[in-house]
């Protein structure tokens, strides 16, 4: 599969479409690699990436936009670091194979109680803390 890499300062645009919004390219996509300038994931930016596996959101992130992970059915793992204040409605509505989420020591609730109040269900989520979330 592709990596799509994500560059640049800041928050990302929100947007009606992506680069990589046709549905064959989200397809092709298993890996996003999210710039360490980045501080805020856009709107539905990875909705539908049905082939992506896992995620690893960097240190500089504060905000998941709404619906941004939506729809990625292949999901399993994804890493939020300490720096995320707020997770967007419907973040990972429909990422049914997700199950395992990474956490700072001590930011498992926190993280937990961001992701329920996005509509995700936390019901089969395991939550894996890690001695410090590594960024790229």
């Amino acid at each position: 599969g592709t990596m799509l890499v994500i560059a640049g300062t800041g928050a990302m645009e929100c947007r009606d479409s992506w680069p990589w919004s046709e549905m064959w390219r989200k397809r092709s996509i298993a890996s996003v690699e999210i710039g360490s300038s980045v501080t805020s994931i856009g709107t539905s930016a990875f909705a539908g990436c049905h082939g992506l596996k896992s995620v690893t959101i960097p240190s500089s992130v504060t905000n998941i936009g709404w619906s941004a992970f939506s729809g990625c059915s292949g999901l399993t793992s994804v890493m939020i670091p300490s720096s995320v204040t707020s997770i967007d409605g419907d973040a990972f509505a429909g990422c049914r194979r997700l199950v395992t989420i990474y956490v700072d020591v001590g930011d498992e609730s926190r993280v937990k109680s961001m992701i329920l109040s996005s509509g995700a269900s936390v019901d089969k989520l395991k939550f894996v803390k890690k001695d410090v979330v590594k960024s790229r």
